[in-house]
């Protein structure tokens, strides 16, 4: 677990963060859970998201459902999602049949 204002917490220097890039902080694997995401997306008119990031099978997926129940339309980064486990193949292929099956979209960077 990422402990807030230590060194891994911060973000990485390959994103180009910008003083004046909004960011949200997260304790929840789904991004928009106990956070103000969807109403800021909304508020800016943002219909639909695109998704990537690491623990495919937890925080991926956990915000890709809690984006859907927001009524976003949602996207996935094909091949932007990851995770260290030993069967990562198998849940990674779990992961893309279960969104598949929810009209998910994989989308090339």
């Amino acid at each position: 677990m990422l402990q807030a204002n230590t060194p891994a917490w911060e973000i990485a220097a390959e994103i180009n963060y910008q003083q004046t890039d909004p960011v949200l902080q997260k304790s929840h694997g789904n991004a928009f859970e106990k956070t103000e995401l969807g109403e800021f997306l909304r508020a800016r008119g943002v219909t639909g998201i695109v998704v990537c990031g690491l623990v495919t099978h937890g925080c991926v997926r956990a915000t890709i459902l809690g984006a859907l129940a927001e009524g976003f339309r949602v996207e996935v980064l094909q091949n932007g999602n990851t995770l260290w486990n030993q069967d990562a193949v198998e849940k990674i292929q779990n992961f893309t049949e279960e969104m598949s099956q929810k009209n998910i979209l994989f989308v090339e960077f």
